[in-house]
């Protein structure tokens, strides 16, 4: 998961547990949600949502969305996500 070690999540979920509710954890989750529930009305498919992700933006400067999957930068994923689900950015 973005920001959080893999060690962490095998944690989670051995004890069936997860960040606590006002952890930066818990809000990384939370924009990942989104990006997530977006995604899955504006894209027909994950393959569609996935090869976004890897494509190059001139957005972004030609970077992809992908690389902004860290905790500063998922922000930017998520308004590029509704934007696209408005029918903005491409």
């Amino acid at each position: 998961m973005v920001g959080v070690s893999r060690q962490t999540v095998n944690r989670w979920k051995m004890t069936g547990t997860g960040p606590t509710p006002d952890s930066a954890e818990a809000g990384l989750l939370a924009l990942l949600a989104q990006v997530k529930a977006i995604a899955e009305q504006t894209w027909d498919s994950q393959d569609d949502f996935r090869r976004w992700l890897r494509a190059p933006l001139p957005i972004l400067r030609m970077k992809r969305p992908i690389d902004y999957f860290k905790p500063s930068g998922l922000t930017v994923v998520l308004d590029l996500v509704r934007a696209e689900a408005g029918g903005g950015y491409s």
